[in-house]
């Protein structure tokens, strides 16, 4: 019965025009620690002086070394302030907040290649991506950009081309060998943006609906090399990555530099959580060229947050896009978010002391 139900959501899934990477591949898992890599480097930081009178920046995204997009902890009329990176000087503001269907209600930036012409926006409470075009941007106040509906079950979605969206699967979770969720076999969903209207993410989700409720304990991002046909899918909360060529073919398996395996908890409302309200946390989003991928990496494992705090030095772990190791760099502050120069000359980095507290840009020398 159970493989019946799997066959038809399948035959559905294609109906819509929803699409899911294959997982019965039996590539062997590559495993990896710190010791591994053929360098180590320490990356001390210099502060970017910008000021914001009256503000908490919460995140800075860096576009082509000489932009700063930065989102902050309370916004007035618009999330983002995009500023001379040199100067400081405020040159427009973007993502107008409101409830009409042109605003935003929630804001979190994404621009992970400095090569790309575009980025975007995700707004988690509407549960819609935005694109916008780096020079429509700068040219103009009233740009819009283009957005898109997404499926409630969507978390970290990416553009895959200019005809499709990449999601991760918020319903994808299979510890050890215990399916989970059985309709939902894919860490990463694809969804045409010609099948992005509202209707039609209703209907894509009324044909997703979990056995349990995993978005808890459940994240990640893709990173997407077009010009090599590769995809990384990168989990938030295993140190686990995943290399897939032409959208579907897994390529590799890697595991490391921890090997962190989270314990979970069932609820009697069918929702997961981390065993004992302990928290884990492998990898924050990262960034990339056309030759590298760099992971932000925590390695946090069964901490209790209220009584141990997660912002401690990080590592940043450089790739090539075949997944062989190149660079391990110490840092010795905490960040969660982070660009590359187009050149790989520069690291930024967003940092704060504690979390809630107004947020710092740094500016790392890599070579």
């Amino acid at each position: 019965m159970q493989l019946f139900t799997r066959n038809i959501l399948i035959a559905l899934m294609a109906f819509s025009g929803l699409s899911a990477c294959r997982q019965g591949s039996k590539e062997p898992t590559t495993y990896f620690t710190r010791k591994d890599f053929p360098e180590t480097k320490t990356l001390s930081g210099v502060e970017v002086p910008l000021e914001f009178p009256g503000k908490r920046p919460l995140q800075f995204n860096i576009v082509r070394d000489s932009l700063a997009m930065i989102t902050f902890w309370e916004s007035d009329a618009y999330f983002v302030d995009v500023v001379n990176l040199h100067n400081g000087r405020l040159i427009r503001q973007i993502a107008r907040r409101g409830e009409d269907s042109a605003a935003f209600v929630s804001c979190a930036i994404r621009y992970p290649n400095p090569a790309d012409n575009y980025f975007t926006i995700h707004d988690i409470t509407k549960q819609r991506v935005t694109k916008l075009v780096i020079d429509s941007m700068l040219a103009g106040n009233d740009y819009q950009g283009t957005y898109y509906n997404l499926p409630s079950f969507a978390k970290s979605p990416a553009l895959y081309g200019s005809d499709t969206l990449v999601l991760f699967n918020s319903y994808y979770l299979k510890p050890g060998k215990s399916p989970m969720n059985p309709n939902s076999k894919s860490p990463v969903l694809f969804l045409p943006v010609a099948n992005t209207g509202e209707e039609e993410c209703m209907r894509i989700d009324s044909l997703m609906k979990p056995a349990f409720f995993t978005s808890n304990v459940s994240g990640g991002e893709t990173l997407i090399n077009l010009e090599k046909n590769l995809m990384w899918v990168v989990d938030n909360y295993r140190d686990q990555i995943v290399i897939y060529r032409d959208k579907d073919k897994v390529v590799k398996r890697m595991t490391g530099p921890d090997n962190i395996r989270p314990d979970y908890e069932q609820h009697s409302d069918s929702s997961v959580y981390f065993k004992d309200a302990e928290y884990y946390r492998a990898y924050y989003p990262g960034a990339c060229t056309d030759r590298h991928v760099y992971l932000l990496y925590l390695g946090v494992q069964a901490i209790n947050l209220n009584a141990t705090r997660v912002e401690r030095p990080v590592a940043v772990l450089q790739f090539d896009w075949d997944g062989n190791l190149v660079r391990q760099y110490k840092v010795n502050e905490y960040l969660y978010n982070i660009s590359i120069s187009p050149d790989e000359q520069y690291l930024y980095g967003t940092t704060v002391k504690k979390f809630g507290a107004p947020a710092k840009l740094m500016r790392y020398a890599l070579r």
